[in-house]
C-alpha cells in the first residue's frame, strides 16, 4: 500500500524531545480507544496519523485540515511541506551542529542545509564573534 522512500537514506529514525515524545504517547493512547471502538473494521498498520479506523489519511482531508488550522490562526498561506524549511532554518539559527543538520534533513552534503536552509543576519554575526573574542582572550 505504501511507497518505499526515494532513498535508502531517506529511511532513517529521529530522535524526539520529552514535549514530542508526550504528544505520541497521547496520540497513542487515543489510538488504542480507537482501535477498541472500531472493533473487527481496525486497521493496525502503525501509522502516527490515521483515520478513526487506523487507515491513512487522504491527501484531501488533510488539505483542508491544513487550510482551516492556518485560516483560525491567522497564519499565510503555507504548505504543510513548508514547516520541514522552517524546522531545518531554526535548527540553524540555534546553532545546531550542521552535519546533524543535513543528517536528519537527509541531505547528500552539508552544502545544500548551508546554501538553501539556513541564514546568517547581524545579530547571528555578532554572537559568533562575541563566542570567538571569548574563546580568545
Amino acid at each position: 500500500m505504501f511507497d518505499d522512500t526515494k532513498t535508502k537514506k531517506s529511511n532513517r529514525l529521529h530522535a524526539l524531545d520529552d514535549y514530542t515524545l508526550a504528544l505520541r504517547q497521547n496520540r497513542q493512547a487515543e489510538q488504542r480507544k480507537e482501535a477498541e471502538e472500531a472493533g473487527d473494521v481496525w486497521q493496525n498498520q502503525d501509522l502516527v496519523f490515521s483515520t478513526y479506523t487506523g487507515g491513512p489519511l487522504q491527501h484531501d482531508n488533510v488539505a483542508c485540515a491544513w487550510r482551516k488550522l492556518l485560516k483560525k490562526n491567522n497564519l499565510e498561506r503555507a504548505r504543510p511541506y513548508d514547516l520541514r524549511h522552517t524546522n531545518i532554518s531554526i535548527d540553524g539559527d540555534v546553532g545546531t551542529n550542521p552535519r546533524l543538520i543535513a543528517d536528519m534533513a537527509g541531505h547528500a552534503s552539508v552544502e545544500t542545509t548551508l546554501n538553501v536552509y539556513t541564514h546568517t543576519d547581524l545579530e547571528a554575526q555578532r554572537a559568533a564573534q562575541t563566542r570567538f573574542a571569548e574563546r580568545v582572550s
